[in-house]
């Protein structure tokens, strides 16, 4: 029987070095027989011995009383072709064991070993067996499953968080843990991988906008607008009281933060008090340009000055508006029915059906019906949507070195490199995301998420 580090524990507790147990719960471990080999990989025990697998390949019996070199781990040969392989995990079956090799994956038994399957990058770190099939974290080249002759690779495109496996574990209920460069995924039996690398702020309460302040993040929800951290800004209760449920966007400018609610703009200046403006339309989104903040509703767009009364109407537009964004550089970028229109230029662009805009110093993407574009000055556009998969992006942002972050209507995340996009299942509504230093954060329906950007 192979035993987990908490069987060693009540076996060196309990058994062979007589550490007295006064509750269930209290473990005490002494240093026990010591072994001064390699690490240990894994363990083996039987009514009287013990034995031991050292990550160099070499097993270790321990009688009771002293260590000796074993000639093998329980019915394991440990030379391939007279040569010395590194074992870094073995899965024991009633015949024989499965050995995760720096040779790939080994069958040894009574007769000796045997190289089974060798993955691209030829190591096997860690493995899984759940019913007939066996799960390999193989490094770089991700997950594979055995079953028989099938071979399957689960790798960014399934949903892992991350392209390198460490390590594979069995669930009770047949499903595999796989433990990644970044974070932790769960295989389901039908194959389906769903990327845990995260838990969310504000769990279980759906989340339409976030904005990273220092070390605290305002975070707009159904259940109002949140501070999570320290120290809340001077008549944040105010505004909390003042803005209710429901909230659409939250800017900053550089002494008040702004709230869009359904039905009204929402300021909280530097000395902590609430104003509130009217909106004259169904608000759908808003932006800071410059020291003005501009609102667009359904069927134009109005701002604000400072030192106004009222928001002024800017400009009705067409076809009414979906989204806006602000470029320092470019001016106004406003989404409706059937364009994308840059307010500074006064040029437009035939789009169909835009839904949301990222700009940065490498560009200006927009997801619309047509997949994924990309602008250009002269008023062409270039479709990119083979590189961040096949289903509807419904949120795109560029983080600080310009790498444009999408999210499609499956929950997916895709990073900006077409080649190693990073994908991150998120499995939920995402309705935006933001990107400041520490990574990309997620407004989704189960709350806020954060993804860590090495």
């Amino acid at each position: 029987m192979s035993i987990t580090a908490f069987g060693l524990a009540f076996l060196l507790s309990n058994q062979a070095w007589g550490t007295e147990i006064t509750r269930p719960t209290d473990f005490a471990i002494e240093s026990g027989p010591g072994l001064t080999t390699a690490a240990i990989v894994d363990l083996y025990v039987d009514e009287e011995h013990l034995w031991a697998l050292g990550l160099d390949g070499t097993a270790a019996l321990w009688d009771g009383k002293k260590w000796s070199k074993a000639s093998s781990f329980p019915g394991a040969a440990k030379r391939i072709d007279d040569k010395r392989f590194v074992v870094h995990d073995l899965e024991a079956m009633p015949d024989g064991n499965w050995l995760g090799t720096n040779e790939g994956l080994v069958w040894v038994d009574e007769e000796g070993a045997e190289k089974v399957w060798m993955p691209p990058n030829r190591t096997v770190f860690s493995i899984a067996r759940s019913v007939q099939d066996l799960f390999l974290a193989t490094g770089p080249d991700g997950v594979w499953q055995l079953s028989g002759q099938r071979r399957h690779q689960y790798s960014l495109a399934d949903g892992l968080p991350s392209p390198v496996a460490n390590v594979v574990i069995e669930a009770h209920n047949h499903k595999i843990w796989v433990g990644t460069d970044r974070g932790v995924a769960l295989l389901n039996p039908n194959g389906f991988a769903s990327p845990l690398p995260l838990a969310p702020m504000a769990a279980n309460i759906p989340v339409v906008d976030v904005l990273p302040h220092q070390s605290a993040k305002a975070v707009a929800s159904d259940d109002g607008i949140v501070w999570l951290g320290k120290h809340p800004p001077n008549g944040w209760t105010s505004l909390v009281a003042a803005v209710g449920p429901y909230p659409l966007r939250i800017l900053r400018s550089d002494a008040d933060w702004w709230v869009l609610g359904e039905t009204d703009l929402f300021q909280l200046d530097g000395r902590g008090n609430v104003h509130r403006w009217l909106v004259a339309g169904t608000p759908i989104d808003a932006t800071l340009q410059g020291d003005k903040v501009v609102v667009a509703v359904a069927e134009g767009l109005f701002w604000w000055v400072p030192g106004a009364k009222v928001l002024s109407p800017i400009s009705r537009i067409d076809g009414g508006v979906r989204s806006i964004a602000s470029d320092p550089a470019l001016g106004l970028w406003v989404a409706s029915e059937d364009r994308v229109l840059l307010s500074k230029r006064d040029e437009s662009w035939a789009v169909r059906e835009p839904l949301a805009i990222a700009t940065s110093n490498k560009g200006v993407w927009v997801a619309s019906a047509e997949g994924l574009l990309r602008l250009d000055s002269e008023g062409g556009k270039t479709n990119i949507s083979q590189k961040w998969g096949a289903d509807p992006l419904v949120a795109l942002c560029t983080d600080d070195e310009g790498g444009l972050w999408a999210a499609d209507a499956s929950g997916r995340i895709w990073g900006p490199n077409p080649e190693d996009p990073n994908v991150l299942a998120l499995n939920t509504d995402i309705f935006r995301l933001y990107a400041d230093g520490s990574g990309i954060w997620a407004a989704t329906a189960e709350g806020l998420f954060h993804i860590a950007i090495k």
